[in-house]
């Protein structure tokens, strides 16, 4: 019973990844209708990239520009849903095939936005794309006979140069695939999101592949190491092979980056990884249990996919293609009795069977899913690699499953070990050994450094001394746990890392943007801001803290001796970040930053940010720019302070120049404005002295 309830959970969760692929976001997404779809109102950035799917003009066996349909001299013939095929559309009341040619088109309303781009992916089998009138992109060769057409697949992002309306024009021909058409959405929306969604999905690719043909040549490695056993060699292979037949499906890697090899071969090799990929995983199964699996249908599995990869070696796309529908349904046949066979071993209790029949139901899952695809019966990704990524950890648990066993006080030592690690890794940081390019803290050694830019922050609780003496040990622990509490989980979330806890103090350290040690400053502040807020309900004091960060080069490595090593962050860099924390007290503000933070920030991030004053910093020589973040204040004041700003900034300029009287003036004005200032009244009394 516990088996069946698990198997149904990782049935449904697999249903559901499936069925997400479909799924629309909470914000309906526009839909072509008649050849429209207005995207006017649609926002790239808050809503994300959107497909052009949905109803396409059709133009049968016609190749139409712009002017043409403009000038009425075509014929539309219907409306095809894109994506998929415009096999089976009725014209004149008789359904046509999916192949021949045709023009597609689609007026899309563009909302205002600075770069938006289109993506073509997979057109099935070849297409001149068409954007405001203008030839865009293009794959293979377009005819209106087999003999003028060739297949190819070419995936590009083309830039639009439009504000109002975008007319996309499609001249598809397709003469080798019984579906043709669009097979996978054209993606409209923001340069740069899609640019980053094709790295992406390209990186993801690449590392489905890398891990199928490392598992691939893992697996041939045990079966060279004990060739008793024939189960890692059948897995090795498979792996292999699906890891080409990853490179020829989703992103079509080999179709886009090698032009070495035709679009016929590539096509070809695509379908054989099917055929030979099967009998493969039918062969590892047996192997495994030949108990239960039958050798007369191993044969027969053998029997059918070396005659259909016959098919494809020695006939044309436009045949194998058209036969491959009773593969697939073979296919299905054949799933059906593994999942009878998996049920029985099941049954039997054959050893680590549970894990191996949930990895097989995963791999079910992916084959009809893809299956489903290649049919254009569902308009998503093929999923199979990633499907067969968590069937070898499936298998891993199978394997480590057996090590256990045989090396039961083994893995209570490494569990041990493993322990003491984590143990130790709670006073080092992973991020410290992870720039120290060491995996764990056995790799440390005295004396590794590393010189880097990294921006220091350091955080002080005002008055803490005070606040203490009024609490017991117990209270003050509990105290610093709770505020150590939010603030790391803060700084963590922010990419940044704890370097030192000094007392009430905080030293962290954010490697990779100074906007990072900014933003967890201003959560932090709102932080304390709410807690102060629980506090005087409870009649307790209010908590103020004082943050400086400052940006540079820095020297982080260990210290010590060989018997006791410690890790720390030496520099300039370190000692400034200190200063300004320190300088809150006097300037009575929260976060102060230096001039090399606030140059490496945003225009938006500099709005609730402005210049403090120019400052000796002690153990310096030269005056230091430094610049207040008012980010973290209640709303009102934020609001006051940035109403009050270019006129703050006026005083100040006037105040450097020495014009003390006009400074006064409008600084006074400021102070009408947010009379709580404490910065105004800084420089009001700086001008009554000079005056």
């Amino acid at each position: 019973m516990y088996f069946l309830r698990l198997t149904f959970v990782i049935l449904c969760f697999s249903l559901t990844i499936i069925t997400s692929c479909n799924q629309e976001q909470t914000k309906p997404i526009p839909k072509a209708s008649k050849g429209q779809i207005d995207l006017e109102n649609w926002n790239f950035i808050q809503s994300g990239n959107i497909p052009l799917d949905g109803e396409w003009e059709f133009y049968f066996e016609q190749f139409l520009s712009s002017d043409d349909i403009a000038n009425g001299n075509g014929k539309l013939s219907g409306y095809v849903n894109f994506p998929g095929t415009w096999k089976n559309i009725e014209i004149n009341q008789t359904k046509i095939s999916g192949k021949g040619y045709g023009t597609f088109r689609l007026l899309v309303n563009l909302p205002i936005h600075p770069t938006i781009s289109v993506k073509f992916a997979t057109i099935g089998t070849a297409y001149k794309a068409f954007v405001n009138g203008r030839e865009a992109s293009s794959g293979g060769q377009i005819g209106t006979v087999e003999k003028e057409t060739k297949p190819g697949f070419h995936f590009s992002i083309v830039p639009i140069y439009s504000n109002s309306q975008l007319e996309l024009i499609l001249h598809i021909a397709n003469f080798s695939d019984p579906n043709g058409g669009l097979w996978d959405s054209i993606i409209i929306g923001d340069t740069a999101s899609i640019l980053i969604t094709k790295k992406f999905q390209f990186v993801m690719d690449i590392f489905l592949v890398s891990t199928l043909f490392i598992m691939g040549i893992y697996h041939l490695t045990l079966f060279l190491l004990r060739r008793k056993d024939v189960s890692p060699l059948f897995f090795g292979i498979f792996c292999i092979i699906i890891g080409f037949r990853t490179l020829l499906t989703s992103e079509r890697i080999l179709h886009n980056d090698f032009s070495l090899f035709s679009w016929n071969f590539l096509f070809s090799f695509e379908y054989l990884t099917f055929y030979i990929s099967v009998p493969l995983f039918v062969g590892f199964v047996y192997s495994l249990y030949k108990e239960e699996f039958s050798l007369l249908f191993t044969k027969i599995v053998f029997g059918v996919s070396t005659l259909f990869s016959l098919i494809v070696l020695f006939t044309e796309v436009k045949f194998f293609t058209e036969v491959n529908i009773f593969y697939q349904l073979f296919i299905l046949f054949f799933l059906s009795y593994l999942i009878y066979t998996m049920i029985r071993a099941l049954i039997e209790g054959r050893d680590d069977i549970v894990y191996f029949f949930l990895g097989v139901i995963l791999i079910i899952v992916a084959v009809i899913h893809d299956i489903f695809v290649a049919m254009h019966i569902i308009h998503s990704f093929y999923i199979f690699g990633y499907g067969l990524v968590v069937f070898i950890l499936f298998q891993s648990t199978i394997i480590a499953s057996r090590f256990s066993r045989a090396f039961f006080k083994s893995e209570e030592l490494a569990e041990s070990l493993i322990g003491t690690n984590f143990a130790i890794a709670r006073f080092v940081p992973s991020e410290f050994l992870r720039l120290l390019n060491r995996n764990n803290i056995i790799d440390v050694k005295l004396g590794d450094h590393l010189k880097k830019e990294m921006t220091i922050f350091f955080a002080d609780i005002r008055g803490f001394t005070s606040l203490s003496e009024k609490l017991s040990s117990e209270e003050v622990f509990s105290f610093l746990n709770n505020y150590f509490k939010e603030t790391i989980s803060i700084i963590s979330k922010n990419h940044g890392f704890i370097d030192k806890i000094i007392g009430d103090g905080i030293m962290a350290i954010f490697p990779k943007s100074p906007s990072d040690a900014l933003q967890a400053s201003t959560d932090i502040l709102q932080k304390m801001n709410q807690w102060n807020i629980e506090r005087e309900k409870t009649g307790q004091t209010s908590i103020s803290i004082g943050i400086g960060i400052h940006t540079g080069i820095v020297s982080l490595g260990t210290v010590g001796t060989e018997e006791r090593l410690d890790t720390t962050v030496i520099g300039d860099t370190v000692n400034i970040a200190s200063r300004l924390e320190n300088l809150n007290k006097d300037y009575q503000s929260n976060i102060i930053l230096s001039e090399t933070v606030y140059s490496s920030l945003d225009e938006n991030e500099k709005k609730t940010i402005r210049e403090l004053d120019y400052t000796l910093i002690r153990g310096r020589e030269k005056n230091l720019l430094i610049y207040e973040s008012f980010a973290g204040h209640t709303q009102d004041s934020i609001q006051k302070k940035i109403a009050i700003k270019s006129k703050y900034e006026e005083a100040l300029s006037l105040f450097k120049q020495g014009k003390i009287a006009e400074a006064k003036v409008l600084f006074m004005q400021c102070k009408t404005i947010i009379n709580d200032d404490p910065i105004l009244s800084i420089y009001l009394e700086r001008c009554n002295s000079q005056s």
